[in-house]
């Protein structure tokens, strides 16, 4: 299964980066880190608090469980 990020729901084909899971983990820690260098403004920090959050749910899969998020 692949992950498809676009900036617009009509953008062409040659417009989207298509990357594996394990590419769009890896590419989400880049992001994650990279951001925590840099002065943010509050909308940016908003963003990156909810991509921590989206990759938290990431690591839940069928018959386990993200022990972080139960306490």
């Amino acid at each position: 299964m692949s992950n498809i990020i676009r900036l617009k729901e009509t953008a062409p084909n040659n417009g989207w980066i298509v990357m594996s899971n394990q590419g769009m983990d890896c590419f989400l820690d880049l992001l994650i880190t990279a951001a925590d260098v840099f002065e943010k403004t509050e909308h940016q920090k908003k963003l990156i608090s909810f991509l921590k959050d989206q990759k938290g749910i990431s690591c839940i899969r069928m018959g386990t469980i993200n022990r972080k998020r139960l306490y």
